[in-house]
């Protein structure tokens, strides 16, 4: 199964947190999601996509991640998001599907701007202590765990399903 990172994951230290197991083993390659646009979540220093036609979000493909990192991940993002299959534009012009996790409801979106270099340069030193904590309280380990709502369960269950064996990506360096 494969992934697309357009926020914070972007971050290989958010990453090392959120899947401390497998971030090292994870394949990463550049690619495009097309139709939206990356803003500043309301009350928050993270992004959401906001639909926005002729615009695209750069981010990264992730494969590689096992079930413990993708309830991970379900974790880290939280009950008001939830996994979507999206086609996204990998540097070759090649269009996949890949998931990512959406809010659930479209209110979250402000129309301020979001972009990972500045998160990096005014956001990330702040957030670490947080995000660390956040992650230690994971109780995510296995499907059972009854912290990942149902519907995030059954899709992460349909997902590993549909899985493809991974496909040969570019390594980026962390």
């Amino acid at each position: 199964m494969q992934w697309f990172f357009y926020g914070t994951l972007l971050d290989p230290d958010i990453r090392r947190l959120v899947f401390p197991h497998a971030h090292e083993g994870v394949e990463l390659a550049p690619a495009l999601l097309p139709g939206f646009r990356r803003v500043r979540c309301k009350g928050a220093l993270y992004p959401v996509l906001a639909a926005a036609a002729g615009q695209r979000v750069p981010g990264l493909v992730c494969r590689g991640l096992d079930e413990r990192a993708v309830l991970r991940m379900a974790h880290f993002e939280g009950t008001q998001y939830e996994p979507r299959a999206l086609s996204v534009t990998l540097e070759s012009g090649a269009k996949e599907k890949a998931w990512l996790f959406m809010p659930r409801h479209g209110r979250f979106a402000t129309r301020e701007g979001w972009t990972y270099e500045r998160w990096v340069r005014t956001t990330k030193p702040r957030i670490m202590p947080l995000v660390h904590f956040w992650m230690n309280q994971c109780g995510a380990e296995t499907m059972g765990s009854p912290e990942i709502l149902w519907h995030v369960r059954r899709q992460i269950r349909a997902i590993a399903r549909t899985a493809e064996p991974p496909a040969t990506l570019w390594r980026l360096a962390a």
